[in-house]
């Protein structure tokens, strides 16, 4: 579900929301007449995971909280959840609040940290400051909600690596059993697109990102986490069970303005990215998605994608399940990298070596299938 409201613009976030919170309780009534269209979607209508992103959903009050769960328990069994996690900022966490998710099934926070260090939260127009993350961090680790995820991005200008060093200190000393670590990326559509173009803000180097990435993942592999796709780490039994959905391309539900679904086949379909456009067209009971329908050359590009990134690499049997044409492209697309030593081949799988996984972009690009 994606709660399409924040209260401040982030300087590196791109992805669709509105701070203003004038349509909230008509986009809020909107969900829940989308959940009613869509309750054919699972059959048996029996959730194992529920993920709340946006976004900033810690940012609904109570009441809008107690209403959405009864929206969504009219139409799905909520009562063996394997997980079900709410995103949240560090300024929005209270006791009350922490309760209330805990009372409604909620074991999972992901918390958007970013940085423990005040300049680097600085550069990226966050409005927590340290202080406020070891404050929440203290008291979610004293709540009923047993796990915890963390976000973190390196490769912010302000940031050394002694300064990733201390982050990662503090994520060993809070134990905390699951995180992502994002490289900064600056999208065209965002604040500090226009810093950097107008020289306020200095760029991300590449050289670094890759130094720090390769920290990291030193630092992870002998600290007890594994690094089960290349942006998120867990110590076992940790992994977001959410995610894995997206990754291993199962079937996915999502709803709200800008989210995606798919139905574990060929057929997926995007939710309009404008909350006023979503209103409307919910008002008056009209679905406000546009469908897609994979083709072979989506299917196995999406493959490529996600699999890539993961642990267990690209396995063999789902590659070879595509058009000949296909997998001799792959075959010869991928020989280079394996020789070069950035994949490794398996009885089983294709999976990134650490020295490849800083280039997963690069070598997915170079597989991806394109008909001319």
């Amino acid at each position: 579900m994606h709660i399409p409201f924040c209260r401040h613009r982030c300087h590196y976030c791109d992805f669709h929301f509105s701070v203003s919170q004038r349509y909230r309780p008509q986009l809020l009534s909107a969900l829940r007449r989308e959940l009613e269209l869509t309750s054919h979607y699972f059959a048996h209508r029996r959730l194992s995971t529920l993920y709340f992103g946006g976004g900033t959903p810690s940012i609904l009050s109570l009441s809008e909280w107690e209403s959405l769960f009864d929206a969504i328990r009219t139409i799905y069994s909520i009562e063996d959840l394997k997980e079900c996690t709410v995103e949240c900022n560090p300024e929005d966490i209270t006791a009350e609040l922490l309760e209330l998710w805990h009372a409604h099934g909620v074991d999972r926070i992901s918390l958007g940290v970013q940085s423990f260090r005040n300049e680097d939260l600085r550069y990226l127009g966050r409005r927590h400051d340290a202080m406020q993350i070891h404050r929440v961090l203290d008291s979610i680790l004293r709540s009923d909600i047993s796990k915890i995820s963390i976000d973190l991005i390196y490769g912010i200008p302000t940031m050394t690596m002694d300064g990733l060093v201390e982050n990662l200190r503090l994520v060993e000393q809070y134990d905390i059993p699951h995180f992502s670590a994002y490289a900064l990326t600056v999208e065209r559509r965002t604040a500090l697109y226009h810093f950097i173009q107008k020289g306020k803000c200095t760029p991300p180097d590449d050289s670094v990102i890759v130094e720090q990435m390769k920290l990291l993942m030193d630092w992870a592999q002998h600290t007890g986490y594994r690094q089960y796709e290349i942006s998120n780490f867990a110590k076992p039994g940790h992994e977001s069970q959410h995610n894995l959905v997206y990754w291993h391309q199962q079937p996915y539900l999502g709803v709200g303005p800008s989210a995606h679904s798919y139905d574990g086949h060929r057929r997926r379909h995007h939710v309009v990215a404008s909350n006023l456009a979503y209103i409307r067209s919910l008002r008056s009971g009209v679905l406000p998605h546009r469908v897609e329908y994979l083709s072979d050359e989506d299917l196995y590009n999406e493959l490529i994608l996600t699999r890539l990134r993961l642990e267990e690499g690209i396995p063999k049997d789902q590659l070879l399940g595509f058009p000949s044409a296909m997998v001799d492209h792959f075959c010869d697309s991928i020989e280079p990298f394996v020789q070069k030593g950035w994949v490794s081949e398996t009885p089983s799988a294709w999976c990134l070596t650490a020295q490849g996984k800083p280039w997963a972009d690069a070598i997915a690009r170079e597989v991806f299938y394109i008909r001319s």
